[in-house]
């Protein structure tokens, strides 16, 4: 029916039962574009409203449904739409934040929290499978409070341990369950020694509560006066040597590796 008739003929809601103008101003057309629908537009848009709050879990899904279907088109067409409407975006952004202002911030700090306890748990992790450096780290943090030299890595670690055997430096105890090889200070940290590779031992290190291993029993004891304690003296004099062996490969290592 053309709407540019200048006396349309009036068509009856088949809901409020009002007589109105058979045109768009006042009726949809159906879906094959041509008679006009029974309703008229005041009644579809309360019973849409109706409905929308009677059945809103139901509408939701049915978006999210959509959405899903079709995510790329409908995004591209968001974007597009803000590039063309940066103002009208703005506002909407601004309009938005203003009505869910509590639920924003609500949902931003549950979101933070569980980013800091996901952080933490993977922390967590991370240090229980590389206890060595752990302890490296921890190392060289006191180094640093106290100004000493600081430069031992993960991988220094890695190629002492592999050249010892993944066992202790002096007695060459291997790692069990009540034994680990801890990276110990030759020169202690008091004395002045650094966290580099011509100070960082691998001695083993005794996990229960008595005081046990290489490590525990050295201390912060003078290095060369602990090792003719615990050696005689031609074991200890031999122990030096092999140590200040290794000390000038560990530094020929790491000169190469840079």
């Amino acid at each position: 029916m053309d709407d540019s008739t200048s006396n349309p003929p009036l068509k009856r809601c088949s809901t409020c039962k009002e007589w109105k103008p058979a045109t768009s101003e006042f009726f949809n057309r159906g879906s094959a574009g041509h008679a006009f629908q029974y309703q008229c537009k005041n009644c579809q848009r309360e019973r849409e409203r109706i409905y929308r709050e009677t059945y809103p879990d139901k509408i939701a899904a049915k978006r999210q449904k959509h959405h899903e279907k079709n995510r790329e088109a409908l995004n591209e067409k968001t974007r597009q739409w803000r590039k063309e409407n940066p103002d009208k975006a703005k506002a909407s952004v601004r309009r938005y934040y203003e009505n869910n202002r509590d639920a924003i911030l609500q949902k931003q700090k549950a979101r933070a929290s569980q980013s800091r306890e996901n952080n933490r748990r993977r922390t967590a992790d991370w240090e229980k499978r590389n206890p060595e450096k752990i302890k490296i780290y921890r190392h060289n943090r006191r180094t640093r409070r106290v100004n000493n030299p600081s430069d031992f890595t993960g991988l220094d670690w890695d190629r002492a341990q592999g050249y010892w055997g993944n066992c202790c430096a002096i007695c060459g105890q291997s790692a069990n369950e009540s034994i680990c090889i801890a990276a110990d200070h030759w020169i202690p940290l008091a004395k002045g020694g650094g966290t580099t590779v011509d100070n960082i031992l691998p001695l083993c290190h005794s996990m229960t509560k008595g005081r046990g291993g290489c490590n525990s029993s050295k201390g912060a004891k003078d290095a060369i006066q602990w090792l003719s304690e615990v050696l005689d003296d031609e074991k200890a004099a031999n122990k030096l040597k092999e140590i200040e062996h290794y000390f000038q490969w560990a530094v020929k290592q790491r000169q190469q590796s840079q």
